[in-house]
């Protein structure tokens, strides 16, 4: 329980463990044997439990006269008995009543990727482990890739005298310390702009972020500002002035993630078979979360479309990588993770239609087609093109056809 506690990210409050990854029953086990206070559900005895009345209801011995918060775990086992809907709004009512830092944690012999669409849960919802490495055996410590991946990169940062990450919350480390105190927003966002472009002329810096005031005035709070940055990183001259621009000092080592994850990118672009595989994985792993989402500035907003552009690519990249070796459950996540963040990308929602159809599951093909459907009519005015059309008719007739056996069957009981 540990290695999956140090894997989640801070916002995580719904982790999904992959069925095919060998230690489910361990990892649950541990759970409950551990002495924090830890809730488990049946999922299998609730279908239409939607209210926490009725969960109340199931488990009268089990919850007794304890509230939900003051539980540190909720364990939902066989969540694949539940549709979608039943599960999704099961969540958003849990997640009312548990703690802040309450962590629920879903099994089931299929994985509900599809809650990944709900705009509510998809920014908290993480799975274990991540669904675009291929999974270790049953023998083998789950998280023990990860580490040595990603170690790497690790080692790579400990050459550098300042290590920035822009993808984990907006994070700076001078010689392996926090940087915490900025002496206001304005340092650290400069910061930021300094650090992700790379060079800036004085016109684009001032109309970015002073673009009311006289050039004076911004000259002046400019260099203020500037002067700032370099008094809390222990007076390190990063910003320098060369021939009309700004930019970051070349002889300061400087580790800054989103520009290791363009750098992977383009050494996977140009990279075969198993490393261009791996060199995928570790940026995806690099991107994992928003960029600056704790800044809210329009330079900012527009580099994170920029990069969640890229990062899309890059899923729907591995998917198909995935696809071609014949790893199906880890090329469906990502192709469904890649469509929650762009439902207007039919080709990659034919991608997923493909693979339910493949596995017989017609109801979540036309769950996953309902959400193109709606997305493209309401933001364009279109409905999805020919191709997915027929999917959706494919999936429709699968779907008829089960329903008249299954009629069939009970006429004959």
């Amino acid at each position: 329980m540990k290695s999956l506690l140090t894997a989640l990210d801070e916002q995580s409050r719904v982790v999904m463990i992959d069925p095919h990854c060998g230690r489910c029953r361990p990892i649950m086990n541990e759970f409950l044997d551990d002495g924090h206070k830890t809730l488990y559900l049946d999922c299998s005895l609730m279908d239409g439990t939607t209210s926490i009345e009725d969960v109340v209801t199931l488990y009268p011995d089990q919850i007794d006269n304890l509230s939900f918060n003051a539980y540190d775990f909720l364990i939902m086992d066989l969540v694949d008995c539940l549709s979608i809907a039943q599960l999704t709004q099961l969540l958003h009512t849990v997640l009312k009543e548990l703690k802040d830092d309450a962590l629920i944690v879903l099994f089931g012999r299929a994985m509900p990727y599809e809650l990944m669409f709900d705009q509510h849960l998809q920014n908290m919802i993480q799975i274990y482990p991540s669904l675009h490495r291929p999974t270790l055996g049953a023998s083998e410590d789950d998280d023990v890739q990860g580490q040595m991946v990603l170690g790497r990169v690790d080692e790579a940062n400990s050459r550098n005298r300042i290590v920035v990450r822009a993808f984990k919350g907006g994070r700076v480390w001078m010689d392996g310390q926090p940087v915490e105190d900025w002496g206001g927003i304005l340092p650290r966002n400069l910061f930021f702009y300094l650090i992700d472009r790379g060079m800036a002329h004085r016109t684009e810096i001032f109309d970015t972020f002073w673009p009311d005031l006289s050039r004076k005035e911004a000259t002046n709070v400019f260099h203020v500002t500037k002067r700032k940055i370099h008094e809390h990183l222990k007076e390190t001259p990063v910003i320098e002035y060369k021939n009309g621009y700004y930019t970051v000092a070349s002889s300061i080592g400087i580790y800054y993630d989103v520009h290791a994850f363009q750098d992977l990118i383009a050494r996977a672009n140009i990279a075969d078979g198993e490393e261009r595989i791996e060199l995928m994985q570790v940026a995806i792993d690099i991107a994992n979360n928003r960029f600056l989402d704790t800044i809210d500035q329009p330079w900012v907003a527009k580099r994170r479309t920029e990069l969640e552009q890229q990062l899309t690519e890059l899923i729907v990249d591995l998917g198909k990588a995935h696809t071609t070796s014949g790893q199906m459950d880890h090329a469906l996540g990502l192709f469904i993770r890649a469509l929650s963040m762009n439902l207007a990308r039919e080709d990659v929602a034919k991608d997923v239609l493909n693979i339910y159809l493949a596995r017989k599951q017609p109801a979540s093909a036309l769950n996953v087609y309902s959400r193109v459907d709606e997305h493209l009519q309401a933001s364009f005015g279109i409905p999805p093109q020919k191709d997915l059309r027929d999917l959706r008719d494919q999936a429709q007739a699968m779907l008829d056809a089960d329903s008249e056996d299954a009629d069939s069957e009970d006429a004959d009981i």
